[in-house]
């Protein structure tokens, strides 16, 4: 599998909100993000995080068969998870895209000690997305005996 192309990953605040509220939400910019489908791995550029088993830079491994621009604008539905004083715990319970909430808080709430990029890996003619992301979740797997911190499990 080789990467396609590696992009930053940056929140950026509302500023088409209507009102204050909406415009203190940062949002993930995806005007660069293409429509292929594939699999996509979030990861600090060079930063490694302590796993079971060695390091690894990896955050989260996963993939769209609706484009990366599509997937990372859904991730945005869950914008008011990065204003201040939002209960992570609470809104886990509560919401149904408990991926998209837990990646939202952390981007927003975390100090980051390096930048967060994407690779993305385009499917070939054939090869359907979850297929690419289950490589990549597998071979994560087989080095590191778990998953990266913000993949909650396999499909």
């Amino acid at each position: 599998m080789i990467c396609n192309k590696t992009l930053p990953l940056m929140l950026t605040l509302n500023s088409n909100g209507r009102i204050e509220e909406t415009r203190k939400r940062r949002k993930i910019e995806v005007s660069n993000f293409s429509n292929d489908i594939g699999a996509y791995v979030i990861r600090y550029k060079d930063h490694e995080i302590c796993r079971f088993f060695g390091k690894s830079n990896i955050i989260k491994i996963g993939c769209t068969k609706d484009g990366y621009q599509n997937r990372f604008k859904n991730y945005n539905s869950q914008s008011d998870m990065t204003l201040d004083g939002t209960d992570l715990f609470w809104n886990l319970n509560e919401r149904s895209q408990k991926t998209n909430v837990r990646l939202m808080y952390f981007l927003a709430h975390t100090k980051h000690l390096d930048e967060i990029v994407v690779d993305f890996y385009h499917s070939s003619d054939g090869q359907a997305p979850e297929e690419l992301e289950y490589q990549l979740i597998k071979k994560y797997f087989e080095v590191h005996n778990e998953l990266p911190p913000l993949n909650f499990g396999m499909k």
